[in-house]
């Protein structure tokens, strides 16, 4: 994602004279190594900048079988403010839409655990380009029961249920950036994200996170083919 990080950077969330706390930026990067004997953590780096931010990096060591969810959760881990707002490398925020952001968070009740945003981006369909928009939660409450699930395309809504929280919605928009790429990289992305979804629905206990990889497993392979 190195191509991102500059524009990612520029875009992070920060809103002048508001009075929001402290804001720590936890940035995972995600290595490979065949010969780990299990997904792990190594210690991790914290910097201060002069902006105010507190910026932490973590090493997630995985061996084969990359797992977004246990990514994402190894980010988790080191967070130490309220709330926690998930973004890719490839994704960003308007600032115009910062207030709505950090009123949701003011003014949430004790019983919300997680907010609604919408995931907008851009996706190939045979030779034109088609909007797409997903809901997904993004923003929720630091609690320990929160976790991250499924391999790839992962969701942390099923968890805010499980631990008794409701979930808001909201009209803040995330936009993706990932698949705006040549048809090759995005037929490469979209196989890849066909074997993660394949694994989870082979491996998953849970029917809520088996029918999540099953609906997206066939809108997955109706992309693939309409690439080819």
């Amino acid at each position: 994602a190195a191509e991102w990080l500059e524009t990612y950077l520029e875009k992070l969330p920060v809103l002048r004279g508001e009075s929001i706390g402290e804001i720590e930026v936890i940035l995972c990067e995600t290595i490979h190594d065949p010969n780990a004997p299990e997904n792990g953590l190594l210690p991790v780096q914290s910097i201060e900048l002069v902006n105010g931010m507190n910026y932490k990096k973590v090493q997630y060591i995985h061996n084969s079988d990359f797992n977004y969810a246990d990514a994402r959760n190894a980010a988790k881990y080191y967070a130490e403010g309220a709330w926690v707002l998930s973004l890719d490398t490839d994704e960003y925020l308007l600032k115009e839409q910062l207030p709505e952001l950090v009123s949701s968070v003011k003014d949430a009740p004790i019983s919300w655990g997680g907010i609604l945003v919408t995931i907008f981006s851009h996706i190939r369909d045979g030779g034109k380009w088609q909007r797409d928009a997903q809901a997904s939660v993004r923003l929720f409450r630091n609690d320990r029961r929160i976790m991250w699930q499924s391999q790839i395309h992962e969701i942390v809504f099923h968890s805010i249920q499980q631990a008794g929280y409701l979930i808001q919605d909201s009209t803040i928009t995330i936009f993706h950036r990932g698949y705006e790429c040549e048809k090759e990289g995005i037929r490469a992305k979209l196989e890849r994200n066909k074997m993660g979804l394949m694994r989870e629905i082979l491996t998953t206990n849970d029917p809520v996170i088996r029918a999540h990889a099953n609906e997206y497993l066939n809108r997955t392979v109706m992309h693939i083919n309409s690439i080819k």
